[in-house]
């Protein structure tokens, strides 16, 4: 009989972790190989922050003779071409995932996974308690803790006084002590990216707003420079088209893509980045460049065919879901035009997709939300009550606790802790409707707590 241990650091077992006990019948099996577990990595995930997660499957275990309890892996990493360094070692009965945190960005790493035992009857032979069953090694890049956008983009060519071109720049850091941050402001040609200039002072630490809601300062000088901004500029390429003629029997002949040249027009941001590489950041200014325009013969996808009933049901459970965030959204608005654009927006779930659990199960309260009066101006229902700055200020803890609290158990694969963490989800939803934190991924909370965990 086969057991399965899930995970993503997969570790394949085929034996023994403890020795059966000794019977006339049953003749000890010999100290070969073949008596433990095999070990096989799968590429680990990383998150924006850097952190690189690892889970293991364990699986090929005999019930009778295998002690999971008995064995462990020891995670080990390296940066490319460097020496092996140990992580921990975790027990097979604990919790199939490790997460390695404190890592460099921008950095290639290795990991590998060896089975270790604690059998006593095994142990004095084998001082170090490795096994030769090691998985991997698997490697991962972390990423960059800076990623820069430009929108509006644009040049003065014809102004009298000559002007720089300029940019709003928008600039993400994973900082170490806050996590990630944002600021946003107009750049122009030749200024450091996240360095401003005031009265002939630079100053590259601004205030940012954390996941949690909390006014933070932080330093967004990254080391690049706009070195360059362009509007209007004209961009050459190609694209397939197919010609196809009919034949003689009525039937459409294509005797192959042919080449077309085209143009079109972008803006540019030609910038170093944090490495000090140059980089180059276009969007279209006016129509994009044309898709290849080619038959079915030749890579066009065919005919869109008839979804079966589960493809059907899945489509109609996904529109549902983006509708209710949508919604919830604009309710938790104080403008009253967003609010009635959430009604429009209940009155069609209703209508349309009552037979779903996602929407019967709120069936009551979209009814009541869609039916609601909404006066011109704040609705007061709307309206974050005035509290005292010290209720206001517990208030903002409790809700950054429930949010770290919550974010955590959803990490796990336990559906138990999944449904707690939607408890703290909804709660949040509840009760803390006007954390800044709550406000910026209501969508996302929304949405979490209705998932299904089963």
């Amino acid at each position: 009989m086969e057991k399965y241990l899930l995970g993503a650091l997969v570790v394949i077992a085929g034996a023994c972790c403890k020795e059966p006990e000794r019977s006339a019948s049953r003749p000890l099996p010999p100290q070969t190989a073949s008596r433990f577990p095999e070990v096989v990595l799968h590429a680990p995930a990383v998150s924006p922050d850097g952190t690189v997660t690892l889970t293991w499957l364990v699986r090929d275990v005999p019930a009778s003779i295998v002690k999971p309890d008995g064995c462990f892996i020891r995670i080990e990493r390296r940066p490319a071409g460097g020496a092996w360094t140990v992580l921990a070692d975790v027990p097979i009965s604990k919790a199939a995932k490790y997460q390695n945190t404190g890592t460099q960005p921008k950095t290639h790493y290795q990991y590998r996974g060896t089975l270790g035992i604690l059998d006593p009857a095994w142990t004095p032979a084998n001082p170090g308690r490795l096994t030769d069953r090691i998985g991997g090694p698997v490697a991962v890049r972390t990423p960059g803790i800076w990623s820069v956008q430009f929108s509006n983009i644009m040049t003065f060519e014809d102004a009298i006084v000559p002007k720089p071109g300029q940019a709003y720049v928008t600039i993400r850091k994973y900082d170490k002590q806050h996590g990630l941050v944002e600021w946003r402001k107009i750049q122009h040609e030749g200024e450091d990216l996240g360095v401003t200039t005031e009265n002939g002072v630079a100053e590259s630490k601004h205030k940012a707003v954390t996941r949690d809601g909390r006014s933070v300062i932080v330093d967004f000088k990254m080391g690049g420079k706009i070195m360059k901004i362009s509007s209007g500029k004209m961009v050459l390429y190609c694209y397939d088209e197919c010609p196809g003629n009919p034949g003689r029997a009525g039937a459409w002949v294509c005797d192959g893509p042919q080449k077309k040249s085209a143009s079109y027009k972008v803006n540019e941001v030609q910038f170093t980045d944090d490495d000090g590489k140059d980089q180059a950041f276009m969007t279209p200014d006016g129509p994009g460049p044309i898709a290849d325009k080619v038959c079915q013969d030749h890579g066009s996808p065919p005919p869109p065919t008839e979804l079966s009933p589960a493809e059907l049901l899945a489509w109609r459970e996904e529109q549902a879901d983006k509708l209710m965030d949508q919604a919830d959204t604009l309710w938790a608005s104080e403008k009253a035009a967003d609010r009635r654009k959430a009604q429009t927006i209940y009155q069609k779930l209703l209508s349309s997709f009552i037979d779903l659990e996602s929407v019967k199960s709120r069936n009551s309260e979209l009814t009541e939300r869609s039916k609601k009066k909404i006066a011109d101006g704040q609705d007061p229902a709307s309206r974050v009550p005035r509290l005292p700055l010290e209720e206001n200020l517990n208030r903002a803890a409790e809700a950054a606790r429930l949010l770290s609290e919550a974010d955590a158990l959803w990490e796990s694969v336990d559906p138990t802790d999944l449904k707690k963490a939607q408890l703290k989800y909804k709660h949040l939803l509840d009760h803390h409707a006007g954390n800044p934190a709550v406000i910026r991924r209501r969508a996302e909370l929304s949405h979490r707590s209705r998932q299904r965990v089963d």
